[in-house]
């Protein structure tokens, strides 16, 4: 995404529960590089062919912004 300028804004409970944790252990622009493992990542199957078997996925999250609840999408 940061090579396409473009960022993802998402409640926090929309994103996968590894990136759930880490985004919860950073502050307004933090950033934290996630290494994360096939059986936690693709597996042994992949996402071919942009993400082969086995694959090991390294992710650099940064926040940008921390916005609050929007509370009319809650009811």
């Amino acid at each position: 995404m940061e090579l396409a300028g473009t960022t993802i804004s998402l409640p926090l409970a929309q994103y996968p529960p590894l990136f759930r944790a880490a985004i919860g252990k950073l502050n307004k622009h933090g950033s934290i590089t996630l290494v994360v493992p096939p059986e936690l990542a693709y597996g042994e199957k992949g996402s071919p062919p942009a993400i082969p078997p086995g694959a090991t996925m390294i992710y650099t999250l940064r926040v940008a912004d921390v916005l609050p609840p929007d509370k009319d999408r809650q009811k």
